[in-house]
Formats: C-alpha cells, sequence, structure tokens
C-alpha cells in the first residue's frame, strides 16, 4: 500500500483551538488512514505562523474526497499533500478541488522523501 505525507495545520483562523491536535489524530483515524509516522513543525499559511501536523499514512481509497471531508470537519481551507507516485505536493480544498502546492512550503518528516516506483 503507498503512502503519502500531509501537512495539516493546526490553526482555525489565527489560532490553535484547545485539542485540535488529538481531533486532528483522531479524524485522520476515523477517515480509515492509518498513520504511520507523525511530527510536529512549525508552518506558515497565508502569512500565520502555526504548529503543522506532518503525517505520513497510508492512502485510502478516494483519499481526495477523504481530505476534503478532513478540511470541513477541521476547519481547515485546505490539507497539503505530497504524492510520491506522482511526485506532486498538492493541496486539497472542502469542495475536493486540487491545486498545485509549494515543495518549499512543504515539510517531511526528517529525511523522508518516498521512494518513487521503479526507482532505487
Amino acid at each position: 500500500m503507498s503512502k503519502i505525507t500531509l501537512n495539516i495545520g493546526l490553526n482555525v483562523g489565527a489560532t490553535e483551538p484547545q485539542n485540535q491536535l488529538s481531533a486532528t489524530l483522531a479524524a485522520l483515524v476515523a477517515a480509515g488512514f492509518v498513520v504511520v509516522d507523525t511530527r510536529i513543525v512549525t508552518g506558515e499559511w497565508q502569512g500565520v505562523t502555526e504548529r503543522t501536523l506532518v503525517a505520513v499514512v497510508h492512502r485510502v481509497k478516494q483519499f481526495t474526497y477523504e481530505l476534503s471531508l478532513l478540511c470541513r470537519s477541521l476547519n481547515q481551507e485546505v490539507i497539503a499533500y505530497y504524492d510520491p507516485d506522482a511526485n506532486d505536493y498538492l493541496l486539497v480544498n472542502t469542495e475536493g478541488e486540487l491545486s498545485a502546492g509549494e515543495r518549499n512550503y512543504f515539510n517531511h518528516i526528517g529525511f523522508y522523501l518516498p521512494a518513487h516506483k521503479g526507482k532505487r
């Protein structure tokens, strides 16, 4: 089963609600994602610094749809993810629409860069 790396900001607006991290992890599991590894890093969205959950998860069926539902339930505008199969950095919004993400702003876990199929 292939893995994707998620970047989920923990702020709602300019502040992080109490228990947002635990709510985010619970929502990931409830959506069927198997969480392999996590880190908390400092990120930024629209000029506001925030704690960001970086999570490596096993891909689920219709994962962009599941991520759009997570956006809604966690009051996020978008969730960023890295797809190693396509080597893409993408954003999913609450409607399930995809847009290009920026590699420079994406956080990985340590030196974790998922291997590409057919490459060593």
